[in-house]
């Protein structure tokens, strides 16, 4: 969260290289860094700066590094849009597609999250990008074509505070109103129109199988079918206390969850 990097020799565990993102002149946001890196090709790329910063993923070297500016929270996100690929940056006010070769913005978009709270990652469906942050911000739908950025639609349906949205047949699944107290909503990606609400449900979410696997704030797990015909839940316990602001993690049939205060449970979802 304070901008370390390292490399480690994931047999051993040894520093094959570091660096400090305060050396490379970057600034932390308000309240410190959580975009994960993305590697790509070569490189890695952080969301730091206006619009990112790449070093060598072998050395730790600069590859690129963008204008000063305050970044967002969010994690750096591919895209293939008609063949053409590039990384978009959530920053503190505008969101960009870059090319990840050299750092040039090749389209941007104008948005400004409340107290600069960008950490939600975009959601890409076709040539379309979905967008949301926080604080009754809301979101937005937006088409990239011919180099530029198009808004199609914007309203205050899913005002996403850290919990990424899910892109799926059209429709994104997404999170709306802040941690603690909030709903689940399905969109349409092209006309920003509701499919369905369910209120009290919320927290951090992730896609397993197909599946809308969602930990609230205080620890209750649920799943839920992904369908843009309405809300289906499938299962839901209390599997820990504390505070959950972190999304679970699923691998080779476990789910792995953790709070703030530092307990970690392994939940066996593989039916076995």
């Amino acid at each position: 969260r304070k901008g370390h990097i390292f490399c480690l020799d994931a047999a051993k565990g040894a520093v094959v290289w570091q660096a400090d993102a305060k050396q490379l002149g970057v600034r932390n946001p308000t309240w410190d860094l959580s975009g994960s890196p993305l590697l790509y090709g070569n490189l890695v790329i952080y969301n730091l700066n206006a619009s990112g910063v790449a070093l060598e993923k072998t050395t730790g070297k600069v590859a690129w590094k963008s204008a000063a500016g305050a970044p967002g929270y969010a994690t750096p996100v591919p895209f293939d849009i008609n063949g053409m690929k590039g990384v978009c940056i959530f920053g503190a006010n505008q969101v960009c597609g870059i090319n990840p070769a050299d750092g040039k913005v090749g389209w941007s978009f104008p948005w400004q999250s409340s107290h600069n709270v960008a950490a939600v990652d975009p959601v890409f469906f076709g040539d379309k990008v979905f967008i949301s942050t926080g604080y009754g911000v809301g979101c937005a739908g937006l088409q990239i074509a011919g180099g530029q950025a198009k808004k199609l639609w914007q309203n205050k349906e899913i005002s996403a505070h850290i919990s990424n949205g899910i892109g799926q047949n059209g429709v994104v699944y997404g999170i709306d109103g802040q941690t603690g107290g909030n709903s689940l909503k399905c969109l349409e990606i092209a006309t920003g129109a509701v499919k369905w609400t369910q209120n009290g449900v919320g927290g951090t979410m992730i896609m397993v199988d197909g599946k809308l696997v969602i930990l609230s704030t205080g620890g209750n797990l649920t799943v839920a079918e992904a369908t843009p015909a309405g809300y289906k839940q499938l299962a839901s316990a209390k599997v820990m206390g504390g505070t959950c602001w972190t999304q679970p993690t699923f691998v080779n049939g476990k789910l792995f969850a953790r709070n703030k205060e530092g307990d970690l449970v392994c939940l066996n979802l593989s039916g076995k």
